[in-house]
């Protein structure tokens, strides 16, 4: 059946078009779209609706950074280890 799976329902679906964003690549997404969010709002004047939006966005952005600094010492620490 190579890629093609069937789900629970009996519909068939092709794993090599799912979206192949994860973790960090998904928060750095989110972090991009608040902070255009922010801008866009900050220049029309919705100055609370702005800040929030960039307060999201830098959590999110620091989140994402630290998941990977996280699985860079993961990865160079197991790795050595499994292979």
């Amino acid at each position: 059946m190579g890629t093609r799976e069937v789900a629970a329902n009996g519909t068939t679906f092709d794993r090599s078009r799912l979206s192949k964003r994860t973790g960090a690549n998904a928060l750095i997404k989110l972090a991009i779209i608040f902070l255009v969010v922010g801008l866009i709002a900050g220049v029309l004047g919705f100055t609370g609706i702005a800040g929030a939006a960039v307060g999201i966005a830098k959590f999110l952005f620091f989140v994402a950074i630290a998941i990977f600094v996280i699985m860079l010492v993961l990865g160079v620490t197991i790795y050595k280890k499994v292979t």
